[in-house]
């Protein structure tokens, strides 16, 4: 997958049908006011034209089903910023979505919040790739799964490629995993007993003495603004200090219960697709290496589910 400049037309050159299309469609774009040419090749920025163009989502989702007419590939960037550049692939015409980022072209930009479910169902099965910028999903209310799923055209080469869960995790009297939100809530004093517990067992294995005179050299070394994230909690901030130090701090639940939450996505991604990978190396929308992300293809055809509504959460 290239990356490359997205300007008045496109430069990208393919098969009979997508130059078809292209060539309609950059001389329809000619007819407006021109506008200063893309930046040299050197640059992967999206130009933004100086004149003003009336925008209308109807008409860029008439150019989605306008390529799809012509036999034209379609694929769309979901929450793309503006310095991000557009990829660009032979046979492939690509669209952005983001309801807050309007590039000064708009031609290929739906301006959609993937949180309204009618706004979500004008460009329903649209689209034969889709990639989701990394940090996105995180904005999305109730099931990314389930609105990704919705805008693919259900074919078998159909492909989404996003990150692998809404990261973070939030409090909650016991822990949740949620696999269709991609979301997990544990408890916090659980956690803080775990922290007790090793904290304990180094004061035991050092003796009274040893831990009395480090915390005293703790505290020489320390001023308060250094212990308000504590609450000037002195014992709380010593005893984080000794677990950091020594290395035997528990795991965060965040990151300990991690893999059982990609266990719960990846049973309910089966649940829309025939293939589902996660996969770890150099994300696209990025080019930078990340801890891991999905990549499905072939959404199944399933009974229109509520985006939106709450999933059931299984406790562990």
């Amino acid at each position: 997958m290239a990356y490359g400049v997205l300007g008045l037309g496109i430069t990208i050159i393919g098969i009979s049908s997508t130059k078809r299309y292209l060539i309609q469609h950059q001389n329809a774009e000619n007819t407006r006011p021109s506008s200063p040419p893309p930046p040299s090749s050197s640059t992967h920025a999206i130009a933004l034209p100086q004149t003003e163009e009336i925008y209308s989502l109807d008409n860029v989702i008439g150019r989605v089903r306008e390529a799809r007419r012509e036999g034209v590939k379609t694929a769309l960037f979901v929450g793309r910023t503006n310095d991000q550049s557009v990829p660009i692939e032979t046979g492939w015409v690509w669209f952005t979505l983001d309801c807050e980022m309007m590039p000064g072209n708009c031609s290929h930009h739906l301006n959609i919040n993937f949180n309204h479910s009618g706004a979500v169902g004008k460009i329903a099965n649209l689209f034969d790739k889709i990639l989701v910028d990394y940090s996105v999903i995180k904005a999305f209310s109730g099931s990314p799964w389930d609105t990704l799923h919705r805008i693919l055209y259900p074919n078998k080469s159909s492909e989404l490629i996003v990150e692998s869960d809404k990261g973070g995790g939030g409090i909650g009297p016991t822990l949740f995993i949620d696999g269709r939100n991609g979301t997990m809530s544990f408890s916090y004093s659980d956690y803080f007993n775990e922290e007790k517990s090793s904290f304990a067992q180094w004061k035991e294995g050092v003796g009274k003495r040893v831990t009395e005179e480090e915390y005293q050299k703790y505290f020489k070394r320390r001023v308060a603004g250094e212990l308000e994230e504590y609450g000037l909690q002195s014992e709380l901030a010593f005893m984080r200090f000794i677990l950091a130090r020594e290395k035997i701090a528990p795991l965060y639940p965040a990151d300990k219960y991690r893999p059982q939450l990609l266990n719960a996505i990846a049973d309910y991604l089966r649940t829309l697709f025939d293939n589902v990978e996660l996969k770890r190396g150099p994300y696209p929308a990025l080019e930078e290496v990340v801890d891991d992300y999905w990549v499905v293809s072939s959404p199944k055809k399933v009974l229109q589910r509520h985006v939106y509504q709450e999933s059931p959460t299984r406790k562990v």
